[in-house]
């Protein structure tokens, strides 16, 4: 049987080992959060494209250039600008390198009459398929639905994008 001495000693250098592992798993673990905070960039823009197609496919397409080697996620959101052009819903899709990934459900318009308030303003953010190494295109196609002053043709659209990413190490 051991005795109580022996046990205090055991259970103080067991105390001990942890007290002196605890600063360094949680410095390494502050350092590996930092280390990957540092790589995700965000870009943030505005755009209006006029539309020369004459169905409801804007035959436009906002295009950005992504220097990538991970993750993307891009976010669409309808203008807010008081006075915009934008009076009617879209459907967008976004492209990554000329592929189709994702399309929206029915984005609404600000000030909307009520009866087409209930549409989403916003795509959210919507993660892209892992993009390979290098320079990555980022495209938003939009397709009109003929409500507010869409009367069978898209003449325009724009809004708002936010595309965050991570740089190649």
């Amino acid at each position: 049987m051991a005795n109580r001495s022996n046990i205090k000693i055991i259970v103080g250098a067991g105390a001990t080992i942890i007290a002196a592992l605890i600063p360094l798993i949680w410095n390494q673990w502050i350092k590996q959060k930092l280390s990957s905070l540092e790589k995700v960039y965000q870009i943030k823009d505005q755009f209006v494209l006029r539309c020369n197609s004459q169905g409801q496919t804007c035959d436009k397409i906002y295009e950005r250039e992504i220097p990538t080697s991970g993750t993307i996620e891009i976010e669409y959101r309808v203008p807010s600008i008081p006075g915009s052009t934008h009076c009617s819903p879209i459907k967008v899709t976004f492209l990554l390198n000329g592929k189709q990934f994702y399309t929206s459900s029915i984005l609404g318009w600000s000030n909307a009459p009520d009866e087409f308030s209930q549409w989403p303003l916003t795509t959210n953010l919507i993660s892209a398929p892992e993009a390979p190494s290098g320079n990555n295109m980022i495209g938003i196609r939009a397709t009109g639905e003929p409500f507010g002053c869409n009367k069978g043709r898209l003449s325009g659209w724009g809004g708002d994008v936010r595309i965050q990413y991570s740089l190649p190490d």
